[in-house]
């Protein structure tokens, strides 16, 4: 996000009192289908309509990560065997990356980081 596009965000949620899905942020202005695929992942919704807007799966997997969860519970508390990405259509990484977040065992890379200055 260029720092121009960052201040849009910030002021388009505190205009509508905050972002209640990660779709929402398409109406903010510069921010094209584009730049939304490249940054959907890295922004999160907390206490939104949906619960995986909360997490690093991109939009374009919840169906996957939704079928997950129909198939072995919320947490893949059931997930015994081993999954075929082919089956569902997505990458070895990325069926990894949605276990790992589904499970809650995934890292988040930003805590690793020093906080930015502002």
């Amino acid at each position: 996000l260029t720092p121009k596009l960052a201040e849009a965000l910030i002021v388009q949620r505190q205009d509508i009192g905050g972002f209640k899905t990660r779709e929402e942020l398409k109406a903010v202005r510069g921010l094209g289908p584009k730049t939304f695929t490249q940054c959907a992942g890295f922004l999160r919704i907390y206490s939104g309509k949906e619960q995986l807007d909360a997490t690093s799966i991109h939009p374009e997997s919840y169906s996957v990560a939704k079928k997950l969860q129909q198939r072995f519970g919320q947490r893949l508390e059931k997930l015994k065997e081993v999954l075929d990405e082919q089956e569902l259509g997505v990458g070895r990484a990325t069926l990894q990356d949605i276990v790992a977040q589904l499970r809650g065992a995934a890292d988040d890379e930003r805590a690793a980081r020093p906080a930015p200055t502002l």
